[in-house]
């Protein structure tokens, strides 16, 4: 009978490689530990806008202060509409269009304010990260 720590043949499981598996549960601190993060927080950008997603529009909940957001005239309740040109649907597209700014980038963002349609240029400083 060819056995393996993953299961048997005769099972109908692959054999898979005798190895020991690790105790569970692991803690999701082993694995963050291991990451080394420098670098990254020096050329991450943040527009300091907290949103939500509302049927396929993203909705501006609260703008911290002296953020890129708030600098550029974002307030409560702005509907997000174009970054760069780019169409917004979800949050995720937000986070796209950002992970390709870095400090001192400059951002143009159309939003809807009360039926109304504005552009505003958010310009990215060196942020504070603690």
């Amino acid at each position: 009978k060819s056995e393996s720590k993953t299961g048997s043949k005769e099972e109908g499981h692959p054999r898979m490689m005798d190895i020991d598996m690790p105790e569970i549960p692991l803690l999701v601190a082993d694995f963050m530990w291991a990451v080394d993060y420098k670098g990254l927080e020096a050329s991450r950008v943040l527009m300091g806008v907290q949103v939500i997603d509302e049927n396929k529009k993203v909705r501006v909940q609260e703008v911290a202060p002296n953020s890129a957001a708030e600098r550029a005239g974002f307030k409560a309740g702005d509907v997000i509409l174009k970054l760069d040109g780019e169409e917004v649907n979800t949050y995720a597209d937000v986070t796209y269009v950002l992970r390709s700014k870095k400090v001192g980038d400059k951002l143009k963002a159309e939003v809807e304010r009360a039926g109304k349609l504005l552009n505003l240029e958010l310009v990215f400083k060196k942020t504070d990260h603690r």
